[in-house]
């Protein structure tokens, strides 16, 4: 990997810590629409699903926050694709749940979650092809297959 592409992968790093605070606060708002819309059991299990892979984001992640990292392996690299993955379908499982669950104001937010799960993928995690397409591919698909 040469160091233009690890130094985009660090950057990116840095910008997921500094931002968890920001997505555990988002997903709570979510548990919180879910609980009023759904019930308390679907939320508490969606935020709890939530703080979990969020752990294993920022786990898998935590070697590119270090500082003076020279390389990582090809397996460290489809790790934390691997995470970013997982981070992105659980994140947006609660707009697909409330879109099959609740009703029209429901769907509407679940548009609302999942483009501005876009958004933030475009916003933060650009500097990488591989990383951006891990964050943005989940999203995408729920954007598009669950209102079909």
């Amino acid at each position: 990997m040469d160091d233009y592409r690890l130094e985009a992968l660090c950057l990116t790093a840095k910008l997921r810590r500094k931002e968890l605070k920001t997505r555990l606060f988002i997903a709570a708002f979510g548990a919180s629409v879910v609980w009023w819309s759904i019930g308390f059991l679907p939320a508490l299990l969606w935020f709890g699903a939530v703080v979990i892979s969020q752990v294993l984001d920022t786990w898998g992640w935590a070697p590119l926050t270090k500082a003076n990292v020279k390389q990582i392996t090809r397996r460290q690299y489809s790790f934390i694709l691997f995470c970013s993955v997982q981070a992105a379908v659980v994140y947006s499982f609660v707009a697909a749940m409330l879109w099959f669950e609740g009703d029209e104001s429901q769907r509407v937010f679940s548009i609302l979650w999942f483009a501005g799960s876009l958004l933030h993928v475009t916003l933060h995690m650009h500097h990488d092809k591989g990383a951006f397409l891990a964050g943005s591919i989940a999203h995408g698909v729920y954007f598009f297959a669950v209102p079909m």
